[in-house]
């Protein structure tokens, strides 16, 4: 039971990774929460993620098909024959999808502030006046963004390597900030503007575009 996981299982869990210092299951105990390893805390995705992990590997005992010929006369399987029975691996499955639901929609939330579909736009500057499209790797591409970061101190050395609009944050909300604050590695990663080019003479636009876009 969902219950369980988050007021017995996680909390014993945090106890022991403190070494028996008594901790809550939280992000102090587990460290912040990384959406594209899926660890960390989070306190709805955690419990979830917890009770699909043992509803899936139970599942996945019982599956005759990938359980390997040595453990098939296991005590442990000849009991739960009885509840297999009863519909235990289709309560398994219930289980799986309806924690499936409550994970994907809020891990590909949070992959959205973590990365922008932006459309990449590479120039160069011409022998003598204006500018031509140069090759580039990609049109369109989902980039990850600078996110949870403290802004610079106000007069601190580094708070200077930031437009002085944005007061020394140099997180990205979107891919224009990107393009604003990573100009050469964007440009670096995505253009391909021949014989290299001076990098003064390449430019690169990123603007944020439909997620369909980066789908494709």
């Amino acid at each position: 039971d969902i219950t369980w996981v988050r007021k017995v299982l996680l909390p014993m869990l945090a106890l022991k990774k403190s070494g028996g210092e008594l901790l809550k299951a939280d992000e102090e105990s587990f460290g912040r929460f990384d959406v594209e390893e899926m660890k960390g805390w989070d306190a709805e995705l955690s419990p979830a993620l917890t009770h699909l992990g043992f509803v899936d590997t139970l599942s996945r005992a019982l599956d005759e098909s990938t359980l390997p010929q040595s453990l098939a006369g296991m005590p442990g399987l000849t009991r739960a024959s009885t509840f297999v029975a009863r519909g235990l691996k289709q309560q398994l499955k219930s289980h799986i999808e309806r924690y499936t639901a409550i994970i994907e929609p809020t891990r590909k939330h949070l992959l959205g502030k973590l990365f922008s579909c932006c459309k990449i736009k590479c120039t160069k500057r011409k022998l003598y006046f204006g500018r031509k499209d140069c090759q580039q790797t990609h049109e369109y591409d989902r980039i990850k963004l600078v996110q949870g970061k403290a802004p610079f101190t106000y007069g601190s050395t580094m708070y200077y390597t930031v437009p002085e609009k944005y007061k020394g944050d140099y997180n990205e909300p979107d891919c224009e900030r990107v393009m604003e604050l990573r100009p050469n590695t964007m440009a670096q990663r995505y253009c391909q503007c021949g014989q290299k080019p001076h990098v003064k003479e390449i430019r690169i636009s990123l603007t944020t575009a439909m997620e369909s876009h980066c789908d494709l």
